[in-house]
């Protein structure tokens, strides 16, 4: 019953495998490359949507033997002055798990990087190094971040159901701060989740284009150039 959500950045057939041997449905991003497995489209099953095989190139057969086909479906959305984007899922069936319901379900891999700052950044105010010297602490410590983590997020979850929206519609930042504020005075539970509720954040806008790019760095050395005679 588990679904993945993953990036281009794995590897589009070897990790894919490994998820259906262990029944383990996926959704990521296709990548493009010298040593990744092209799609093989089998069948249409809408506009964009394909059903589709993963065959292994000499490559991957020769760094992971014993993988065979994997069957996969592909969809593929374009939009006007952005770069078309496929999806590969283990989801195969168009009826019970529509194209855009999945595409969309993908869109929201980003709020994992979004968990990522809230928990390095917003939920312990100022870098704090692990103050442990013993692996065992180190990892105490960890899981205790973790843990007041999710405490958080399970407290938006119930807010973001009194609200009627999904709790990603609502700002960590402040539903963090009630829980602290809870913490030192005798705010009832129900007052602080009603209190979490009416923290909503502005409509997402969307369209935004900022493409990942490497600066040149400039040196104080000047250029080699091929000089002639």
């Amino acid at each position: 019953g588990m679904l993945l959500l993953l990036d281009r950045a794995f590897h589009p057939f070897v990790w894919p495998a490994r998820f259906l041997e262990r029944g383990v449905d996926f959704v990521m991003r296709a990548k493009s490359g010298r040593c990744v497995a092209t799609p093989k489209k089998l069948r249409r099953l809408g506009p964009g949507d394909w059903l589709c095989v993963l065959q292994a190139n000499a490559y991957t057969r020769r760094r992971w033997p014993g993988f065979e086909d994997v069957l996969v479906r592909m969809i593929t959305r374009r939009r006007r002055g952005f770069r078309p984007v496929s999806i590969l899922t283990s989801l195969l069936s168009a009826d019970d798990y529509p194209a855009q319901e999945i595409f969309n379900l993908y869109t929201d891999r980003w709020e994992a990087e979004l968990g990522y700052r809230e928990l390095k950044v917003h939920l312990v105010d100022e870098p704090i190094p692990f103050r442990s010297h013993r692996p065992d602490r180190v990892l105490q410590e960890a899981y205790g971040l973790l843990i007041a983590y999710n405490c958080v997020r399970a407290l938006m979850c119930r807010g973001a159901e009194v609200a009627g929206v999904r709790p990603i519609e609502l700002s960590f930042t402040e539903c963090l701060e009630h829980v602290r504020v809870a913490l030192t005075t005798r705010m009832t539970e129900t007052d602080l989740v009603d209190a979490m509720s009416r923290r909503r954040l502005p409509p997402r806008r969307r369209g935004r284009s900022c493409p990942r790019a490497v600066k040149i760095k400039m040196g104080s050395f000047p250029l080699k150039r091929n000089q002639k005679g």
